[in-house]
């Protein structure tokens, strides 16, 4: 169930005009984040944290589902009006008709600012690697939010006034989530779909923080561009990637030259390998606390709704491949 926010939520209009934001214009001297949100719609950032952070906290994810998962902090909707949600959830393996592999068994959690108050009552005396867990993470998704607020606040050179629609004076300062994801180990075989389906993010803005495989993509032109468009970018210790989610294009219509990133990871296996070992991946969604959207299925997957032309799914990288 939804504990819900108690206030009540804007419009995308009348956010736009609560927290007077004129159209986006991109300046002559263009930061190079800015330049490659413009360009590429997705934008590779310095981090404050190292790949050992991250993996310190999925090998603790690991461990408390492995030993008791039982005793994790169950999923329940932070609000249903923005999609938010906290906690822990299991997923299974998923087949569709043709007996293909459309979603992986993996552990999921998901920490929200707005669950730590909950979680440090109800977990007070958790078994320490539980405790560590859950301190570790908010530790680490409040650092990539202050990640977020300084490339905001960059960004107002082109988007004025735009952090402040994020990062709020009074409570709710913020509102975000941040997903750690732990993919079952598996042997290969052929009837493997994508690790992550072709979509577009419904919040504002996304960090891509960690990911210990390769095949995460974008695509700058959207889910109707050119398979020629469409890049592979690798993981680096020390750094991350910054996208636009469906939030950001309502708040602003089209006046922004930063776009929604039509994005996915596929799944790259060597040749010679009989078995890929657990993958893991840790992502901060950002929203505006006090704006709703409206968002939907059709704004995530636009593809899978009539009136669409086909899409062009990206092939398959070549495993080792660097890219970006």
């Amino acid at each position: 169930m939804s504990q819900g926010l108690p206030y009540t939520l804007l419009t995308s209009a009348e956010g736009r005009e609560v927290y007077n934001l004129p159209a986006a214009t991109l300046p002559n001297d263009a930061s190079e984040v800015e330049l490659a949100l413009a360009e590429d719609g997705v934008a590779r950032i310095d981090m404050p944290l190292s790949g050992s952070d991250f993996e310190r906290l999925t090998t603790a994810f690991d461990i408390c589902t492995s030993e008791f998962p039982q005793l994790l902090p169950p999923y329940f909707d932070v609000d249903a009006r923005k999609g938010h949600e906290a906690g822990y959830r299991r997923k299974d393996l998923k087949l569709n008709r043709s007996q293909q592999q459309i979603a992986d068994p993996k552990n999921i959690f998901h920490f929200s600012e707005l669950a730590r108050n909950r979680w440090d009552e109800t977990h007070a005396d958790a078994p320490d690697m539980l405790r560590q867990f859950l301190d570790d993470g908010f530790e680490i998704q409040n650092i990539l939010l202050g990640v977020v607020r300084e490339h905001l606040e960059r960004l107002e050179a082109s988007h004025p006034n735009m952090s402040r629609a994020y990062f709020l004076e009074a409570a709710p300062q913020t509102l975000s989530f941040m997903r750690v994801l732990s993919y079952d180990g598996y042997v290969p075989h052929d009837n493997l779909k994508a690790v992550a389906s072709p979509h577009y993010d419904l919040g504002g803005f996304t960090i891509q923080a960690y990911a210990d495989a390769p095949g995460f993509w974008g695509r700058a032109s959207g889910h109707k561009g050119p398979e020629t468009d469409t890049k592979y970018y690798d993981t680096a210790h020390g750094q991350a990637y910054l996208f636009a989610g469906q939030e950001h294009a309502k708040l602003y219509g089209d006046d922004s030259f930063i776009k929604p990133l039509w994005h996915g990871v596929e799944r790259v296996i060597a040749p010679e390998a009989t078995y890929a070992p657990n993958r893991h991946a840790i992502i901060l969604f950002t929203d505006t606390p006090l704006i709703d959207h409206a968002n939907c299925t059709a704004d995530t997957k636009p593809h899978l709704q009539s009136g669409y032309e086909p899409v062009d799914i990206p092939s398959q990288p070549v495993a080792n491949e660097r890219v970006a």
